[in-house]
């Protein structure tokens, strides 16, 4: 397994000043244990823009089918409302003490109310809400019963915003980019980082300096044009590239197809069970193998590793190590059911773990 070239000397790098060139020099004999960095996140600042959504969580029991159809009767005990989407990856920010400015879209109702009240309660986060009339907030309401998902409801319009949101989107990012060390772009595939407004957003982090992180949606990767790190699942990138991914050589076959797409810097694989892949435009591949864990459910686990990614790239880290820390909050996040985030003590106290893991093997 290699360490690939990413990470400038530690006294090169201030707080929120991480430029994209960075990211590509070689590293020192300095990395220091992955715990180390989780420190440095709160002195981080991000940007997300993406797809906002609500989720609506329906609890209840199901003790017997309706006698007007041969459909179970949920018998609502509970219900909660989470932010979700590119939402949640903002939120999964502040859950590591780093602070997030969020941009995205919403419409003119119930949910967007709900989804603003979510988010001013986080004291680290800023949201910036575009009301667009006419378009609904994005809402997934699931019934749960006995702790599995009975139905899942989406209450949604997938078409690109209009072009008046657009600029004053992109007014909103320009803005807010020279505080911001770095911005992340979550696509749900909801109709809001339209192909235009991504390049425009990744034109605009490219004059400032700024690295841009990318969760994709869809096929066509061409709209993610100069992102610095991609982020796609194994699915995902399956789909992209037009390859089927196997393995390890598979994975890197693919990679090459995304990085003559999108000439960004390094194309980040997550591959459930068989952990992460990370491929840079130079140099040899790292593959790093997950740990063990009941997987109780994978929601949000993509916002989970694009967040501690780009945090850990932002506080210093080698693209390997960042990959590390977000292999374990992977691993955390889909061992807590729903919508779920890493606090920085549970994912500080797994990284002390894997700094210590080989000293306990000599000693074995």
């Amino acid at each position: 397994m290699s360490v690939l070239p990413s990470r400038p000397p530690a006294s090169a790098l201030a707080p929120h000043r991480l430029s994209a060139a960075m990211i590509r020099q070689t590293p020192t004999a300095e990395n220091m244990p992955l715990a180390q960095y989780i420190d440095r996140f709160r002195k981080q600042r991000l940007l997300v823009v993406g797809d906002a959504i609500v989720d609506h969580y329906i609890r209840g029991s199901v003790t017997r089918t309706s006698p007007e159809a041969p459909v179970p009767i949920l018998a609502v005990e509970d219900e909660e409302w989470l932010a979700g989407g590119a939402a949640n990856v903002a939120r999964n920010i502040t859950a590591l003490g780093a602070r997030a400015e969020f941009v995205g879209v919403v419409g003119e109702d119930g949910p967007a109310a709900r989804l603003a009240q979510i988010l001013a309660e986080d004291s680290l986060l800023g949201a910036h809400l575009l009301r667009e009339r006419g378009r609904p907030t994005t809402l997934k309401t699931r019934a749960v019963a006995q702790g599995q998902q009975m139905l899942r409801l989406d209450y949604e319009v997938t078409r690109c915003i209009s072009d008046a949101t657009r600029e004053k989107a992109l007014g909103k990012i320009r803005a807010m980019l020279p505080k911001c060390g770095g911005v992340i772009l979550s696509d749900y595939g909801k109709g809001f980082l339209t192909p235009e407004l991504a390049r425009q957003i990744i034109d605009a982090a490219s004059a400032a300096g700024r690295p841009v992180f990318v969760d994709p949606k869809g096929s066509d990767y061409a709209r993610y044009r100069g992102a610095t790190v991609l982020t796609p699942n194994q699915k995902e990138a399956s789909e992209a590239s037009h390859i089927a991914i196997a393995d390890n050589d598979s994975a890197a076959r693919a990679a090459r197809v995304l990085h003559r797409t999108v000439k960004g810097d390094t194309v980040v694989i997550t591959r459930g069970a068989h952990g992460i892949s990370v491929f840079p435009r130079r140099g040899r591949p790292t593959h790093i193998p997950a740990r063990a864990q009941e997987v109780f459910d994978v929601t949000g686990a993509g916002d989970t590793v694009i967040c501690v990614m780009a945090l850990g790239l932002c506080s210093g880290a080698g693209i390997a190590e960042a990959a590390a820390l977000s292999n374990l909050a992977g691993g955390i996040v889909v061992g807590i059911p729903g919508v779920a985030r890493v606090p920085a003590d549970r994912l500080r106290a797994a990284a002390e773990l894997e700094d210590s893991a080989p000293l306990r093997a000599k000693g074995a």
